[in-house]
């Protein structure tokens, strides 16, 4: 096991689920994002089934996402349940780094 995929549990799948069916949604505009496997800027059964084939190794990839996305802790989203209504970073670059970005 390895890659993506041991990041991926299956109560993850459970609280997708829960949230596409407006049962619980997603507490946080990250995990919106992140639950976004395919990157459509929605999260849809579509999304599940990436995850599940990540989760039983059927596939090592996401389609239509070649990445994990990041976004700023101190981004601020004007919607925090749709959290694709912004344009929002996903790329810094950082020069000349001489110690560790946990605190960044």
């Amino acid at each position: 096991m390895g890659g993506r995929s041991r990041f991926i549990i299956t109560f993850d799948l459970v609280l997708i689920t829960k949230h596409i069916l407006a049962v619980n949604k997603l507490d946080s505009p990250y995990k919106i994002i992140a639950a976004d496997a395919n990157k459509t800027e929605t999260v849809t059964t579509s999304d599940l089934v990436q995850l599940r084939k990540l989760i039983l190794h059927i596939d090592d990839n996401f389609a239509n996402n070649t990445s994990w996305r990041f976004v700023r802790k101190d981004h601020q989203f004007s919607n925090s349940a749709n959290p694709f209504a912004d344009d929002f970073q996903e790329v810094y670059n950082i020069n000349n780094l001489s110690d560790d970005m946990w605190s960044a």
